[in-house]
Formats: C-alpha cells, sequence, structure tokens
C-alpha cells in the first residue's frame, strides 16, 4: 500500500520548491494514520530516541520537500523527515525504560489480523527495538491485529499518555 501511496505523493507534490527538513533521530515509536479512500491522509506522531515528540501531517507538507519521498521508505522513515519538533521530551531514563519494553514486546504474541472493515484506512502504532527491527504494537481501520504480550499492552498505554495521536481513532 505504501508504493501506491508514495507514487500518488510524487505526482501530487510538484509545486513551489521548499527545503527539506532536517533529519530527525530515530524514531522510538511511531503512530500513524493513513487513508486514501476518501481523499489522501497522511498523519501521526514520532516519539524520537532522543525523546522529542514529533507530530506530522501530510496537509502540511508540500513542495520541493515532497518529492524526497521515494518509493518503498517505510512509515518511519517518511514520518522522520515529514516531522518537526513539539514542544517538550520525555526523560531519557524513562525512554531508556520503555525501550526495554519495546524489546520484551518484540516476540509477541500477536493475535489474528482480521479483515473488519473497508474504507477506514489504516491507524498502526509501531515501535523499534534499538537494533532499528520493527515491532507492531497494534493495526486498526481496514485490518485489525495486536500484540497480546504484556510489555506491549504496557507500551500502548503509556504512549497514550505521551499524545493523544497514540491513541486509536
Amino acid at each position: 500500500m505504501f508504493r501506491v501511496l508514495a507514487a500518488v505523493l510524487a505526482l501530487l507534490f510538484s509545486g513551489q520548491a521548499q527545503a527539506a527538513p532536517a533529519p530527525a533521530p530515530a524514531a522510538l515509536c511511531v503512530a500513524n494514520y493513513s487513508n486514501a479512500a476518501w481523499g489522501l491522509v497522511y498523519r501521526g506522531a514520532l516519539l524520537g530516541s532522543d525523546g522529542v515528540l514529533r507530530p506530522y501531517d501530510l496537509k502540511d507538507f508540500t513542495g520541493e520537500a515532497a518529492r524526497t519521498l521515494l518509493m518503498g521508505e517505510d512509515d518511519a522513515r517518511l514520518a522522520t523527515i515529514m516531522a518537526s519538533p513539539a514542544a517538550g521530551a520525555v526523560d531519557p531514563a524513562v525512554l531508556a525504560e520503555k525501550l526495554a519494553l519495546v524489546q520484551a514486546a518484540a516476540g509477541g504474541p500477536y493475535g489474528p489480523r482480521r479483515s473488519v472493515a473497508r474504507d477506514r484506512g489504516a491507524f498502526t502504532v509501531t515501535c523499534y527495538t534499538a537494533a532499528g527491527r520493527p515491532v507492531l504494537i497494534t493495526e486498526e481501520g481496514d485490518w485489525q491485529q495486536e500484540n497480546q504480550s504484556p510489555a506491549a499492552r504496557e507500551l500502548r498505554a503509556w504512549l497514550e499518555t505521551v499524545d493523544p495521536r497514540f491513541r486509536s481513532r
């Protein structure tokens, strides 16, 4: 699906020149909502490994910078390119604790992935281990799947207190 989205973005954004933002630190967790059923929507928040929250929304991303979106990039990389820092940051000691939860959640178990609707898009929360391995925490929308490990549940509950963008739709 992302390759289609990237192709659409490349076609849509050929407007005025705009400098690309500086790359953000690696992602710890990303909440992302995308939907192309009723108009192109791509927004969410990236919690960087530096503890800074970076919200993003495609509607705020235009011009030359949009052309840097290459086909095949994953959601975390795209969010990093698009995101601008928000106020505040998470304490580094808390981040270290949460990174350990990501590692614990990496093995699942996962519930079954089910098709539950159409045209609802995709809301995902994905976190990344210290080695950069993606760990799905939850997926909702057209498809539904949840990481059922206690560590994933604790991580998701905490993320929802960090920013409302980590809450399901």
